[in-house]
Parts: C-alpha cells; sequence; structure tokens
C-alpha cells in the first residue's frame, strides 16, 4: 500500500509512517493559520489509480478508539461496503474548530468554525485528489463527527454539498445555542435548527444520524425525552419539513442504552459506512 508520490509529498508536508493509520501527515493551514495534523486510512488492498470515496472524520486523534481501520477492513473483506479512504483530522482546539460556521454560541465557542470548513475544503480535499487514488466524484465523498464533532460535521456538509454528499453525526451536539439555559433559553435559540429553519437552500445531502438513550440525562423541558434525542429528532423534522424524506435521504439510528461515549459510536459505526458506501 502506499500513498501516491509520497516523496514528492515529503518536499512540502511531513510525512511519516503511523502506529496505526497507514500514513500521518502534518502540514501547515493557511485558513487556521496553524499546523494539522490528518491521519490517512487507506482501504484493503489499496491500488493507486482506482476512484475510491474519501470520507473526512472529524477528531481523528480518536481513531484508535473507535476501531476505525479494523472496521473498514470487516466491511471491505466481508463485500458489505465499497472500499473507502479515510482521513481523521486531528482536534486543535476543539472548542474554537467546531462549531456552526456562521455564529458562535453563547459562550463564543466555535470561532474558528469558518477557517475549518475552509481548510477542509480549500486545503485539505484539494491535496488529498493531487496525492491519494480518491474518486473525483464529490457526491462520493462524506464527513462523520461525534458530539461537537458531529455539529461541525453537519454544519460543513450543508454549506458546502458541493464537496460532500452524505454527512454522518453521532450525538450530535444540537443543543448549540445563542444563549445560555439560566440567561432566558427558548428552544429558538438553538443555532443549527434556526439555520435549517431559515435557509431557503435545499442541499443535495443525504443524512444519518445516532443518538443514544443514555446520552446525557439532561431534559430541559421536562418532556420525558433527553435533550440528545429531542434536538435530534428536531433537526431531522426540520429536514422532513424541507422535504428530504425519511430512511431515503435520512437515517435515524437510536441505540438502547447507548452513551455519550467512544465504545457506542465504535460499535454504531459500520452502520454508518453501510448507509454512505453500501455494494450496489
Amino acid at each position: 500500500m502506499a500513498i501516491l508520490d509520497v516523496k514528492r509529498i515529503q518536499l512540502i508536508h511531513k510525512v511519516t509512517k503511523s502506529d496505526y493509520a497507514n500514513y500521518s501527515y502534518v502540514f501547515f493551514s493557511e485558513s487556521l493559520n496553524y499546523y494539522k495534523q490528518v491521519d490517512i486510512f487507506l482501504p484493503f488492498n489499496y491500488a493507486i489509480g482506482k476512484d475510491y470515496p474519501l470520507v473526512i472524520m472529524n477528531d481523528g486523534q480518536d481513531a484508535k478508539s473507535l476501531m476505525l481501520k479494523e472496521c473498514m477492513y470487516r466491511l471491505q473483506i466481508q463485500n458489505l461496503t465499497k472500499p473507502f479512504v479515510v482521513a481523521a483530522i486531528h482536534a486543535s482546539e476543539r472548542d474554537k474548530e467546531y462549531g456552526v460556521s456562521s455564529i458562535v454560541d453563547y459562550a463564543k465557542r466555535g470561532g474558528k468554525a469558518a477557517a475549518y470548513s475552509q481548510f477542509i475544503c480549500s486545503e485539505l480535499i484539494p491535496f488529498l485528489q493531487s496525492y491519494i487514488s480518491i474518486s473525483n466524484d464529490t457526491n462520493q465523498y462524506s464527513i462523520i463527527g461525534m458530539s461537537l464533532g458531529g455539529l461541525s460535521a453537519f454544519d460543513i456538509a450543508w454549506h458546502n454539498n458541493d464537496f460532500f454528499g452524505t454527512v454522518g453525526v453521532f450525538s450530535g451536539s444540537f443543543w448549540w445555542r445563542n444563549k445560555a439555559l439560566d440567561n432566558g433559553y427558548f428552544p429558538n435559540h438553538r443555532i443549527l435548527q434556526n439555520l435549517i429553519a431559515n435557509d431557503r437552500a435545499k442541499p443535495n445531502i443525504k443524512f444519518w444520524f445516532e443518538v443514544g438513550t443514555k446520552d446525557e440525562t439532561s431534559d430541559r423541558n421536562k418532556s420525558g425525552i433527553i435533550d440528545a434525542i429531542e434536538d435530534t429528532l428536531d433537526v431531522i423534522q426540520l429536514l422532513r419539513f424541507k422535504g428530504y424524506q425519511l430512511d431515503q435521504d435520512i437515517k435515524y439510528v437510536e441505540v438502547k442504552d447507548g452513551k455519550h461515549d467512544l465504545p457506542t459510536w465504535a460499535a454504531v459505526l459500520p452502520a454508518f459506512f453501510y448507509f454512505a458506501y453500501p455494494l450496489k
């Protein structure tokens, strides 16, 4: 297995073998104005010249805990999915890089979300297209994330549907709001839900959502449904109002006893890949 022209890459970027990923590289992002580490996971029996789908993954530092490589290989060896490439981006300043690019939350988090989105679309993806065997059909690209990384993945895909055909959100932080709970909060203070409701656009994207029934215990409105589930279902309802169809454009997975943790997300990760890249 080899990335295309590794020697040429090394003239520009630091590229090393990883103890888990196939390759790891670090390069300076002009959008963010600091270095970013990205781990590259190649499909089983990777071959130069093939057009592989691409997965961009937030919180790439957690790839090993998610058993990402084992998941990829098992699905591909068993012919359950198409082979695909994963670019797992390590978080640098998580509460600044992840969020909604158009507005910070009430605690001023997410201030670098727009720059992070630009890094992915204007720097990372062109780099990968130049040096790795991936498809030029960006409808075959997906972006995934967990918790705040899931909120980020949704926002990036929504605003850049010319770069992504599918988004996967695991326990997404759809509570993201511009008012604190103790400062006059109402449901319409949730930032992403407002963005979807007020945006006239209907991006050509497929959506995959996961939430665990034990994701949290918070229940802001005393509805008997935890906020993680309610916030996600509200996002789905807004998407349906726009004309997206359940089980066609939208897949919702509710994990009984699932928690807001890496073991839960690792267990359900294969289901996302099967949704995004099924063998037809």
